[in-house]
């Protein structure tokens, strides 16, 4: 169950006897300088480290924590909104709503719905990497420019996924795209083990143009 108050975001989980709602760990701020070419990867902090590539797309880049209009996606950013820090508000576009793909459906979500829905996942994601099940990692390499290969479909956009350490886990995706010159979540996904991807139907419903969310 996700309860949300006011602005911020409060997670309860509840998953058999594994009880976690430990308030999220500060976050230190991204690298604030680039890395050299072909260095190793460059911790953001001691669990979770990014490419040398991703680091430096991260530099002079509004993360959001403080002002709600992210530049870039960044795994504090997803911290700071699930532990109430930053507005969940701040990184939803309320005309747009978010899609929710699951078992190769999309819906659309409205309102309530699509604050509830990006709470669910921005939580999740938190949680499974504080239990130990996953990795959150975020990467804006398709945000300079058109994107290729299967995520393709998506258009110009950031992503925050769950890499889990059991093969045999689902895969939550989180898609964030620039919209009135900010980086908003349009997009939620859980991908089951040897199941199709649902980037081609996902992509068409964020290319249309319904008429703006209630």
């Amino acid at each position: 169950m996700r309860v949300i108050l006011g602005l911020g975001v409060i997670v309860t989980v509840a998953c058999g006897s594994d009880k976690r709602g430990q308030p999220a760990a500060a976050v230190r701020p991204d690298a604030a300088v680039a890395p050299p070419i072909d260095a190793p990867p460059l911790p953001i902090d001691a669990a979770r480290p990014v490419s040398a590539d991703e680091a430096a797309r991260r530099v002079g880049q509004d993360d959001g924590v403080v002002s709600g209009a992210p530049a870039v996606a960044t795994e504090g950013l997803l911290e700071s909104v699930a532990a109430g820090r930053t507005s969940l508000s701040a990184v939803l576009a309320p005309a747009r709503g978010v899609y929710e793909a699951v078992d190769g459906k999309v819906a659309r979500r409205c309102g309530g719905a699509a604050r509830d829905v990006a709470a669910t996942y921005v939580g999740r994601a938190l949680d499974l990497e504080r239990g130990g099940a996953a990795l959150l990692s975020c990467d804006n390499g398709a945000l300079a420019a058109a994107p290729t290969g299967a995520l393709a479909p998506l258009g110009r956009h950031a992503v925050c996924r769950t890499v889990p350490l059991v093969p045999e886990q689902p895969r939550d995706v989180i898609v964030l795209a620039p919209i009135d010159g900010a980086l908003r979540v349009v997009a939620v996904a859980t991908l089951a083990a040897g199941a199709a991807e649902p980037w081609p139907a996902l992509g068409a419903a964020l290319a249309a143009t319904p008429a703006p969310c209630p």
